[in-house]
């Protein structure tokens, strides 16, 4: 069976297709994500370019499925259709087959029920909580489903999700409780909610002019130590906002200039202060109902905290903690495409085990041929090698920095391995490289790092075994590690990680084992394969456009060696 899931976002819209014949699941997903082939980052375009691309692949018969944030996807069409002729569109393009307006096959689902399925789809337990919560999830009006019904209050058809929980048994979700916000337009067009999650994207944009820069509101928080302040009433809070001193440039030095350090600090602390406490009290009223639930997988949006995780683990609340590749809206397709196969019982329910977590579920057309490589850096000096990992290795300890592209990209938003840059953690004031030459970011901001699983507990402060393989936990590194790891760790003693076992990606293990051997630390720094304010690379076209554009020492992709020195 194929499933074809549809995540008409207003972010990171995305297609995914799902073959059930594969007995694992990953091996059966391939997710095309709108940004990352347009080039617009967070692009929420009606998906298009996923429709065509897998069109052609398409059986007589397959599932179908959709889900957009917030509005159902046929109150967006509808509003499209009012702005230009988009049913005019869809008709030249052949692509009216994929719009509830004209096939009614397609099934819609709930946005957090999706980002639950999502977390079925991934999960390595067989029983556990699913929590999600984000920016704001479907209305109220729009959430029929036998699953969700009685938790809906429908004197409120307008109020939207915030945060959900289901248990998670053997394949089966339950929902326990849900939690819903209402948003309010103020005089200047701007919507506000007493949502955590909208809250936090509220005051990313204040700061720094972008709604999809909670990582950077969450980062800044870590330079000051929290206040405590009790009872804030969200919305007031928000209301009285003066935006006359938000950021509104773009980029690095226009934000450093611009910086209102006791402003922007307090602002960045209080926001996640505030996160942390009501994320607790769900938690809290979750142990309370099943105490004996010892697992559980955060999703949505707001899963993309990683300090609020590393918290969630230091507290003892469950004795495991998962954190899919693709938390956020990202994961609506292939949501959209398990939620349908498994309700319509066409695949039956396992756990994914720890050693086949990966998140490179990009579209398969983006792994280059050799030839293809070959004649698009034709006027470079090109090697090809036996053992492009030990290559590679050796290079990185002489502190040289990589730009690193591997098969399909990662469908999350971080690079994890196959579109990332990568440096040696002993490379003397990195960081402050990277951030001027390389990647432009604002210098406060931390890098993660790339580690062996096996040998992670002799850096940082986790137990053997520590499974954290989307960085998603900013973990402690440990005192004597501190000095080497300067460069990959933020004020506050953390580094956002990453663990690699050799079954999952062999190649990139590899690479890290050699690093070790020629450097005696078995780490590198791993940062996404971009600059700032755009999508991570997904072609070797855009590869091209990267490498030739930037100071990076060397290009690796495949067994590939690329150099910047032109050939003659």
């Amino acid at each position: 069976m194929i499933s074809l899931g549809l995540g008409k976002t207003k972010y990171n819209s995305s297609v995914a297709l799902l073959d059930t014949s594969e007995k694992i699941v990953t091996n059966g997903v391939e997710i095309f994500l709108t940004e990352r082939h347009n080039r617009k980052k967070a692009s929420g375009a009606w998906p298009e370019q996923g429709l065509e691309y897998f069109s052609p692949q398409l059986p007589e018969k397959y599932l179908l499925a959709e889900n957009r944030d917030v509005d159902d996807p046929v109150v967006h069409e509808a509003a499209l259709n009012k702005q230009i002729p988009f049913w005019d569109f869809l008709e030249k393009k052949n692509l009216k087959k994929f719009s509830r307006q004209f096939n009614p096959e397609i099934k819609y689902y709930p946005h957090h029920l999706v980002h639950a399925y999502t977390a079925m789809a991934m999960s390595p337990f067989l029983r556990c909580f699913v929590l999600i919560m984000d920016g704001g999830g479907s209305r109220t009006k729009d959430i029929k489903h036998p699953l969700e019904n009685n938790f809906l209050d429908l004197t409120k058809p307008d109020s939207n999700e915030e945060y959900s929980l289901y248990l998670m048994d053997q394949g089966k979700l339950t929902c326990l409780f849900k939690g819903f916000q209402s948003f309010e337009k103020m005089p200047d067009g701007k919507w506000i909610s007493e949502g955590m999650g909208a809250m936090y994207e509220n005051i990313s944009e204040y700061i720094f002019n972008s709604n999809q820069s909670a990582g950077k509101v969450m980062g800044l928080a870590a330079l000051k130590k929290p206040v405590i302040k009790n009872d804030l009433d969200r919305v007031l809070f928000q209301k009285k906002l003066d935006w006359s001193k938000a950021f509104k440039g773009k980029g690095k030095k226009e934000w450093e200039e611009h910086f209102s350090s006791e402003l922007f600090l307090e602002m960045a602390v209080q926001v996640q202060q505030e996160f942390e406490v009501n994320l607790f009290k769900i938690l809290d009223r979750a142990k309370s109902l099943f105490p004996q639930v010892e697992q559980i997988i955060l999703g949505g949006g707001c899963a993309l905290n990683c300090t609020a995780n590393a918290k969630i683990l230091k507290q003892k609340y469950f004795s495991e903690v998962y954190v899919t590749p693709f938390p956020g809206d990202e994961s609506v397709g292939i949501g959209c495409a398990y939620a349908n196969v498994i309700e319509q019982k066409a695949v039956n329910w396992r756990p994914l085990a720890h050693a086949y977590q990966i998140s490179f579920l990009g579209a398969k057309k983006s792994i280059p041929l050799s030839a293809e490589i070959e004649n698009l850096f034709k006027d470079f000096v090109v090697e090809k090698h036996t053992d492009i990992a030990d290559v590679a290795a050796k290079f990185l300890s002489q502190n040289k920095i990589i730009a690193w592209f591997q098969g399909r990209s990662e469908c999350g938003p971080r690079s994890l391995g196959h579109r990332s840059i990568l440096a040696s953690v002993k490379f003397p004031g990195l960081k402050d490289y990277l951030n001027e030459k390389i990647k432009f970011r604002e210098d406060f901001r931390p890098y993660g790092c790339s580690v062996l699983w096996d040998k992670a507990h002799e850096y940082f402060e986790i137990p053997v075994g520590f499974n954290n393989p989307f960085m998603s936990f900013a973990l402690n590194v440990k005192p004597a590690c501190r000095d080497l790891l300067k460069e990959v760790s933020h004020v506050d003693g953390t580094s956002r990680m990453q663990t690699i076992r050799i079954e999952q990606d062999k190649l990139f293990y590899e690479l890290i084992q050699k690093v070790g051997e020629y450097t005696g630390v078995p780490i590198v720094l791993n940062t996404s394969l971009n600059v700032m304010h755009e999508p991570i690379l997904e072609t070797i076209f855009d590869a091209k456009r990267f490498f030739e554009d930037s100071v990076v020492d060397a290009l690796v992709i495949g067994n590939y060696f690329i150099k910047k020195n032109r050939a003659t």
